[in-house]
């Protein structure tokens, strides 16, 4: 896309961090954003700053480790501003160091709900709609450095995660 002036740009994870910089900056060349999260406080948060600022905003609290929640984010989307030409999912977590053989498997379970499935069901809720919608539009998912190779010691699981976006 040349320019998001007037396009829609959902960002999963958007109230913080990198993703409320991306909102930012999108929001500041024109584009409407729609912001997932779990965190009502931080949502408001994010909202009002964004408001302040000029740009169109919506937000949803929403738990990308759950399909039926990312699917009723794609309404929301699409109910707010009728089309979505950007997807970024950036929604992550993080779980303690730990070495392999140490990690509760409940943890890692979480991990990957969040960090790899969360994308999953971004891209098939997401881009089954934009195909169907007909107009340019992008998927974004966000790994990490960490994607590569492990940087911090005793962070197999969170690795692991990334790697497999």
């Amino acid at each position: 896309m040349e320019t998001f002036s007037g396009k829609t740009v959902a960002i999963t994870g958007g109230a913080t961090g990198i993703g409320f910089a991306l909102a930012r900056r999108l929001g500041a060349e024109g584009a409407n954003v729609v912001i997932g999260e779990p965190r009502q406080n931080q949502l408001d948060e994010a909202a009002e700053r964004l408001s302040n600022a000029g740009v169109a905003v919506t937000t949803m609290v929403m738990d990308v480790s759950d399909p039926s929640s990312m699917e009723a984010f794609a309404d929301c989307a699409w109910n707010a501003f009728g089309s979505v030409h950007l997807l970024i999912n950036n929604a992550g977590i993080s779980i303690g160091r730990n070495r392999v053989t140490d990690t509760p498997l409940e943890d890692l379970h979480k991990l990957f709900d969040v960090n790899l499935f969360g994308v999953w069901h971004g891209v098939a809720s997401f881009g089954r709609r934009m195909v169907e919608q007909g107009e340019p539009a992008a998927i974004y998912n966000l790994g990490s450095e960490n994607s590569f190779f492990t940087a911090v010691p005793q962070s197999a699981a969170y690795v692991a995660s990334k790697h497999a976006v």
